[in-house]
């Protein structure tokens, strides 16, 4: 897609965070490298400015601080291994890396995945895997204490949701717990930002939208227990838990 009026339309609701998901509108099939120039940009404004680039990013998106505490926060600690899906440039990453005794990322962007690996190079209790597809075969089974996934799977379609979900059950360990948040079909501001970022040739948008109840479904399906789903305007925060028996 080439300008046209989704492009105009985009850019003018998205001024307070900038033009930049105005841009990756315009790679809308293939969302897991449409962030790339995104985190350039960031790069390269943190060079002229001599500052972290996750703090341009944070200036753009806003402090992740709150979200971890709020959502996060309860099941972290410092004897928890935790799995990080889409880190992107790692603006959660820095943060989440003081709260527990390792810390898995990983993402499906090659590009994302060098940057993490040279912006993370000195800290010993991170690693940084390329997702080639759901499995997440590269960890054992029953090997992590959380999994979490922060404006992730609202780019992913409901196949890839279900197979992540199929995933972080095997790889968590009895009484592990899965948090993280969709965009919620279901709710006002969901439903209208759906509207927003509905491409006028019918084409798929850079959003996915789901309904709660289809996601307990899902982890119903799969055998996780202890399922909540929270709105929160748009978004809906599912937290889940293996079972211990």
């Amino acid at each position: 897609m080439k300008g046209g009026p989704m492009v105009d339309v985009a850019s003018r609701l998205l001024k307070p965070i900038g033009s930049s998901l105005a841009r990756i509108a315009r790679r809308a099939m293939t969302p897991d490298k449409a962030w790339d120039p995104l985190f350039d940009s960031w790069i390269e404004t943190a060079k002229l400015e001599g500052v972290d680039p996750n703090d341009i990013g944070d200036r753009q998106w806003g402090d992740p601080v709150t979200v971890i505490e709020s959502r996060y926060g309860p099941y972290l600690a410092a004897d928890k291994v935790v799995l990080e899906l889409g880190p992107g440039s790692g603006r959660y990453t820095r943060h989440l890396l003081l709260r527990c005794s390792r810390l898995l990322l990983v993402d499906a962007s090659p590009r994302v995945v060098r940057w993490l690996k040279q912006y993370l190079r000195d800290r010993a209790n991170c690693e940084v895997f390329l997702a080639k597809d759901c499995s997440l075969s590269f960890f054992e089974d029953s090997s992590v204490d959380v999994a979490i996934a922060t404006g992730v799977f609202e780019h992913l379609s409901i196949e890839e949701f279900y197979l992540y979900l199929r995933a972080f059950f095997r790889v968590l360990r009895a009484g592990g717990v899965v948090v993280l948040n969709f965009d919620d079909f279901r709710s006002v501001e969901g439903f209208a930002w759906f509207k927003k970022w509905l491409p006028a040739d019918g084409s798929r948008g850079i959003f996915r939208f789901y309904h709660p109840e289809m996601v307990q479904q899902m982890c119903e399906d799969i055998g996780f227990a202890k399922i909540s789903i929270v709105p929160d305007h748009r978004m809906g925060w599912l937290t889940c838990t293996k079972p211990s028996t």
